[in-house]
């Protein structure tokens, strides 16, 4: 008798677009998403893209905050249906700050009405201290959902600062700049990432 391929090996991938890597222990396909800052006509835009080697608008590669909350929402539209899934979401940004300041992050599912509903939410510690310079990694536990064709998937940050000297997280895709960590002394990046668990149907 002719050998057969199990079918979980024969059958096709459902997932609609490629993805980094997947992790064979959780069945998930990670896609890293960046934080990017741009510009036109109207002032000051933010959006979410795959491309590393963006470099962001010479004039908006910060969110900056002083003795205040400042807020940034970042969007990519989905033309493909695709399923985060109910998993780990990792995100990574540099933060400078001044004095003190800490950064939220949320992550939403947008329909094409507008409607937000939040998946899933983590707040960075409080850094303080005098001018320093942190690589702050956080996971964000995500609640299961499936995107449709013109669903945007949106990453809220929230800068908070709570003195008189600003601080600023980077949005530098391209990671044009480096930074010295004051704590450890490494060399650390300016692009704000998140790894994306994505069902894959294997």
């Amino acid at each position: 008798m002719a050998f057969e391929l199990p079918v979980v090996y024969r059958k096709s991938s459902e997932v609609g677009f490629n993805v980094d890597y997947i992790d064979t222990i959780t069945n998930l396909g990670y896609k890293k998403m960046y934080c990017c800052g741009g510009e036109d006509s109207t002032g000051s835009i933010y959006f979410l893209t795959t491309d590393a080697t963006i470099p962001a608008s010479q004039n908006n590669r910060t969110i900056s905050a002083t003795n205040t909350s400042t807020e940034a929402n970042f969007d990519i539209t989905f033309n493909n249906t695709a399923t985060i899934a109910g998993a780990d979401a990792y995100v990574s940004f540099s933060l400078a700050i001044n004095a003190s300041a800490s950064v939220a992050v949320t992550i939403y599912h947008v329909n094409s009405a507008g409607t937000e509903t939040s998946l899933g939410t983590k707040t960075s510690p409080s850094r303080s201290g005098g001018v320093n310079n942190y690589r702050e990694s956080m996971k964000i536990a995500l609640t299961k959902r499936t995107f449709t064709k013109g669903d945007k998937l949106r990453v809220e940050v929230i800068l908070t600062d709570s003195d008189a000297n600003a601080s600023n997280v980077y949005i530098v895709p391209a990671a044009l700049a480096t930074l010295t960590e004051s704590v450890s002394g490494r060399t650390i990046n300016t692009d704000f990432f998140i790894l994306f668990p994505f069902e894959i149907g294997l």
